[in-house]
């Protein structure tokens, strides 16, 4: 996957409303304030309206399709206002009928809103969160439009060996789903931004998509590569990459695959990817004996790729590495010497990089590991599998202090192994 992540959303579209001069001399005055209506209202709630075409781009959770539904069912929503002389305000919605408060006027209010999932809904998410910025003139009303997308999710396990996959609420979960689909053999999975589930399989040339943590659905993603082992979508611009061996590609989602790259300088083997917010891949792999981190734009050379700076590259370190996670600053690698690293973004070479923990048996205090392999889900906190021929954990930590150690797993009977 990762995952993808970013158990980590960055402000979707800046929204600035233009004003004219007469409403520019009431901004900011004290005690003036504003009606703001904010528009995350799915396009099933508009179907009547002829929507003009900036309407038809802010529909709840899709860019341009205005036919699609929401994609869980909510509990509540969370908006929250700040501003330079405003400090933050923070206020509670239900999920029915339009979103409606009074702020304080001024220049550039940032809108943070969440809708969080509701319990009993089968969606892989936990939440759904999007941003805007808005001038807001006093004593005026304002609609401000929220893109929003995928922001957390519950921890779906690839459980390789067992062919299924696990579903918990949380680390703490004293029960979880098991989900099975015909000869699904899970080895990596990602969510796009609606929070469905991609399943890689190293053992056939397709993909699976689900539409939820109960599997309902299945779509089968042909793509013809075989030996399918990591997968990571790019949930802003809607683009999915995967890797088989050495190679990348990338698909529209949507649409037909296209091969990315071959990798340049060539290599042998990828462990891991990870999308950044701005779009970049760290791409963990291989290269003539030598394991390194590219830092990579898709973008480059007319969309046929190029490595961003020196990669990353310390023999020492970079042991074994089975996978990788973005959440800026930082970036987290999972090792076979040193279980887990974090490296400064930009920072390109491994000598500030921080390491956590040691791989030991038996396991007696937090820090301890089997082998740690794969990165999980978006989440506040990472989730790690560590596994070895049978023996499991899921671990939960903080970050970026490597805080909060908490583990699950032995009563699920997790069988992630596979070969290196």
């Amino acid at each position: 996957m990762k995952k993808y992540i970013v158990l980590f959303l960055i402000p979707i579209m800046s929204v600035f409303l233009t004003l004219c001069s007469d409403s520019e001399r009431r901004m900011g005055l004290i005690g003036q304030t504003s009606t703001v209506i904010l528009n995350i209202g799915h396009a099933a709630d508009h179907a009547a309206v002829n929507p003009s075409i900036i309407d038809r781009i802010f529909r709840f959770f899709t860019r341009d399709a205005i036919a699609q539904t929401a994609p869980a069912s909510f509990s509540s929503i969370k908006v929250r206002v700040s501003g330079a002389d405003i400090g933050l305000i923070e206020k509670n919605f239900t999920p029915y009928g339009s979103i409606s408060l009074t702020v304080p006027a001024g220049n550039l209010r940032q809108f943070e809103v969440t809708a969080f999932v509701a319990p009993g809904d089968p969606s892989a998410a936990v939440s759904f969160r999007g941003t805007a910025i808005a001038n807001l003139p006093a004593g005026e009303t304002v609609t401000v439009p929220i893109v929003m997308r995928l922001n957390e999710t519950k921890i779906v396990v690839p459980d390789y060996q067992n062919s299924r996959l696990v579903i918990l609420n949380n680390i703490n979960s004293l029960s979880w789903i098991v989900k099975t689909y015909g000869i699904m053999r899970p080895y990596d999975l990602d969510y796009d931004s609606r929070g469905r589930i991609y399943v890689v399989n190293d053992q056939v040339n397709f993909m699976m998509r689900f539409d939820n943590s109960n599997l309902d659905n299945p779509q089968q993603i042909n793509f013809s590569i075989d030996s399918l082992t990591n997968v990571a979508i790019d949930r802003k611009n809607d683009i999915i990459y995967f890797a088989n061996s050495g190679n990348l590609y990338k698909a529209k989602l949507g649409s037909s695959v296209a091969l990315l790259m071959t990798t340049n300088p060539p290599l042998t083997l990828i462990n891991g990817i990870d999308v950044a917010p701005d779009g970049t891949l760290y791409i963990l792999g291989e290269e003539t004996g030598t394991f390194v981190i590219y830092h990579y734009d898709p973008t480059a050379n007319s969309g046929s790729g190029s490595v961003i700076g020196t990669p990353y590259s310390e023999a020492d370190m970079l042991v074994n590495p089975m996978d990788i996670f973005v959440q800026p600053p930082y970036i987290y690698v999972l090792t076979g010497v040193d279980p887990l690293l974090r490296i400064p973004i930009g920072d390109y070479s491994l000598t500030n990089a921080v390491t956590y923990g040691i791989i030991t048996y038996p396991l007696t205090k937090p820090g301890d590991f089997y082998g740690p392999r794969k990165f999980l889900g978006l989440r506040n906190e990472l989730i790690i599998i560590d596994d070895s021929g049978g023996n499991n954990q899921l671990i939960s930590l903080d970050y970026p202090f490597f805080t909060g150690w908490a583990t699950a797993s032995s009563e699920i009977g997790l069988e992630f192994y596979m070969p290196n």
